[in-house]
């Protein structure tokens, strides 16, 4: 299989609108989609697994040169040949940044980790309060904070 087959980011400059070629292939399921979105050029890898054809993103050229996307597609093709899929895998990386983030922006405001005991007993105790009587209300959530949360 041949890979490397654009010799360098010159021959992407070369290209000019209207051009008749839809993409540059550089290989081994690595290629770059002309003129996506009205100018922008996209990097895109395409790759099979389970049976299935799949096509990942890596990213707009220039932001993304050559030497980049040759890089993120080698990273995607090991991912590939360890049976993982590179786009679940970017997902779930991006999943754990988010709850990364909101973990620590509940910490700053002094709420507790969403899964924690205090967090649900809190949720339970709000849904709870409107069929409660307001002095059991305050009892339960008094409770709550002096005998059961940290």
């Amino acid at each position: 299989m041949a890979h490397n087959l654009i010799p360098s980011n010159a021959t992407i400059k070369a290209v000019k609108p209207g051009d008749a070629r839809g993409r540059l292939t550089d290989g081994a399921g690595l290629y770059l989609r002309l003129f996506v979105k009205g100018g922008s050029h996209g990097w895109r890898f395409d790759y099979s697994l389970n049976g299935r054809r799949n096509t990942l993103s890596l990213g707009t050229y220039p932001i993304t040169g050559l030497s980049l996307a040759r890089k993120r597609a080698d990273e995607a093709r090991k991912l590939v040949s360890a049976g993982i899929d590179p786009s679940t895998a970017r997902k779930d990386a991006r999943d754990e940044v988010v709850q990364q983030r909101a973990t620590e922006r509940r910490a700053a405001a002094g709420l507790p980790p969403v899964d924690s005991f205090e967090a649900v007993a809190r949720e339970w105790h709000a849904k709870n309060v409107a069929t409660w009587a307001p002095s059991h209300s305050i009892k339960i959530i008094r409770r709550l904070e002096q005998d059961v949360f940290p």
